[in-house]
């Protein structure tokens, strides 16, 4: 797998928060420039999105791009 980039919007309570992500081929993803998480696809069309900072959050996801975007606009909310 490459490397994939893309924007997203983490919506807070406050503001609205411009992320610039990306994620490696090893499913380690950025969000401005600091680790997010890891993003896994156990199955084709099955991901999980797991927080750097250990957060109880679980999710599943029909797209590596998708679990990647909202794990970085987590990171930064």
């Amino acid at each position: 797998m490459e490397t994939i980039t893309g924007k997203t919007t983490a919506h807070t309570i406050m503001q609205n928060i411009e992320v610039a992500w990306a994620m490696d081929s090893e499913g380690t993803v950025t969000a401005n420039g600091e680790t997010a998480g890891r993003v896994v696809e156990s199955l084709p069309g099955v991901v999980y999105a797991f927080p750097a900072d250990g957060r109880n959050w679980e999710a599943t996801f029909c797209s590596v791009a998708n679990a990647a975007a909202s794990l970085a606009a987590l990171h930064v909310s």
